[in-house]
């Protein structure tokens, strides 16, 4: 029985570089993932706004306060958690790919269309988050400008860990 790639179906047990399908997932993933948590921030602050000095109940009105306050750091851990668990998925299925040292080669020639598509995302991001009406609300995370900003980074590290992942059980690392 083969195993199938969840991103895009292809069987494990065939020759192929599936790491560059898998982390320009990765990237593109993370970077909606970013822009929608900066604008249900966007939003709930404008929800915060208006209904805020309606609440007349003591304990509502420190519920939601709480709730506002803590809203950022709730989805900059989100963030810090999926980006955690897509390396760790990204590194497991090359260590499941079956390819001969040679694919290395054209794994370096792909990396390099990885890295593009990861400076643009990370210059998309950085113009988003640089927007004057937006860099207001994007200045309350932490995790997700920092690895937005270093995806170039990010990337090489994720494609060296994939390049080890995939070759170690060969002995050839």
């Amino acid at each position: 029985m083969l195993k199938k790639n969840i991103l895009n179906g292809q069987s494990l047990d065939k020759k192929g570089n599936v790491f560059v399908v898998n982390a320009i997932f990765f990237m593109v993933f993370l970077l909606i993932f970013a822009v929608l948590a900066i604008a249900s921030n966007m939003v709930f602050t404008d929800v915060y706004d208006t209904v805020s000095p309606d609440l007349t109940e003591a304990s509502a009105s420190s519920s939601f306060s709480n709730l506002f306050t803590l809203q950022p750091a709730l989805l900059d851990n989100g963030f810090l958690f999926v980006f955690v668990c897509l390396t760790i998925f990204v590194l497991l299925g090359s260590f499941f790919i079956d390819e001969h040292p040679i694919f290395y080669i054209i794994a370096v020639v792909l990396v390099v269309i990885f890295l593009t598509v990861a400076a643009m995302l990370g210059n998309t991001f950085d113009d988003f988050a640089s927007d004057d009406g937006i860099s207001v609300f994007a200045d309350n995370f932490t995790y997700i400008p920092f690895i937005l900003t270093h995806l170039v980074e990010t990337g090489i590290a994720l494609f060296f860990m994939s390049i080890m992942a995939m070759f170690v059980k060969r002995g050839v690392v």
